[in-house]
Protein backbone atom coordinates (compact mmCIF):
# COMPACT_ATOMS: atom_id res chain seq x y z
CA UNK A 1 0.00 0.00 0.00
CA UNK A 2 1.26 3.00 -1.27
CA UNK A 3 1.82 6.47 1.24
CA UNK A 4 -0.46 9.37 0.78
CA UNK A 5 1.72 11.99 -1.02
CA UNK A 6 1.94 14.99 1.01
CA UNK A 7 0.73 17.38 -1.80
CA UNK A 8 -2.43 15.73 -1.33
CA UNK A 9 -2.40 16.05 2.35
CA UNK A 10 -1.59 20.29 1.56
CA UNK A 11 -4.88 19.62 -0.50
CA UNK A 12 -7.01 18.11 2.01
CA UNK A 13 -5.63 20.70 4.80
CA UNK A 14 -6.87 23.67 2.10
CA UNK A 15 -9.73 21.94 1.83
CA UNK A 16 -10.86 21.66 5.11
CA UNK A 17 -10.14 25.54 5.62
CA UNK A 18 -12.29 26.33 2.91
CA UNK A 19 -14.86 24.36 4.72
CA UNK A 20 -14.47 26.11 7.95
CA UNK A 21 -14.47 29.64 5.99
CA UNK A 22 -17.12 28.67 4.31
CA UNK A 23 -19.46 27.74 7.27
CA UNK A 24 -18.80 30.70 8.87
CA UNK A 25 -19.72 32.97 6.07
CA UNK A 26 -23.17 30.94 6.08
CA UNK A 27 -23.47 31.20 10.14
CA UNK A 28 -23.00 35.06 9.73
CA UNK A 29 -24.93 35.86 7.53
CA UNK A 30 -27.71 33.33 9.09
CA UNK A 31 -27.22 35.52 12.37
CA UNK A 32 -28.31 38.65 10.61
CA UNK A 33 -31.27 36.85 9.37
CA UNK A 34 -34.29 38.59 11.13
CA UNK A 35 -36.89 35.88 10.41
CA UNK A 36 -34.48 33.31 11.48
CA UNK A 37 -32.99 34.87 14.93
CA UNK A 38 -37.04 35.67 15.40
CA UNK A 39 -37.94 31.97 14.82
CA UNK A 40 -34.78 30.40 17.05
CA UNK A 41 -35.64 33.10 19.46
CA UNK A 42 -39.15 31.84 20.07
CA UNK A 43 -37.79 28.06 20.13
CA UNK A 44 -34.76 28.32 22.23
CA UNK A 45 -36.89 28.97 25.77
CA UNK A 46 -39.43 26.09 24.93
CA UNK A 47 -39.06 21.86 25.03
CA UNK A 48 -38.19 21.86 21.38
CA UNK A 49 -34.38 24.12 22.29
CA UNK A 50 -33.56 24.10 19.05
CA UNK A 51 -30.13 25.88 19.59
CA UNK A 52 -28.81 22.92 21.36
CA UNK A 53 -30.63 20.66 18.52
CA UNK A 54 -28.77 22.66 16.30
CA UNK A 55 -25.55 21.83 17.95
CA UNK A 56 -25.51 18.35 18.70
CA UNK A 57 -26.26 18.07 14.91
CA UNK A 58 -23.32 19.99 13.92
CA UNK A 59 -21.07 17.56 16.77
CA UNK A 60 -23.00 14.77 15.09
CA UNK A 61 -22.08 16.05 11.38
CA UNK A 62 -18.37 16.42 12.42
CA UNK A 63 -17.58 13.06 14.14
CA UNK A 64 -19.08 11.28 11.10
CA UNK A 65 -16.50 13.68 8.85
CA UNK A 66 -13.40 12.96 11.19
CA UNK A 67 -14.61 8.71 11.07
CA UNK A 68 -14.28 9.44 7.13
Amino acid sequence: MRPISTSFNGLLIIGAIAVVAMVGVTLGRAGRNIRLDAFLSRLQDTTAEIRVRIAVAVLIGFVALAGR
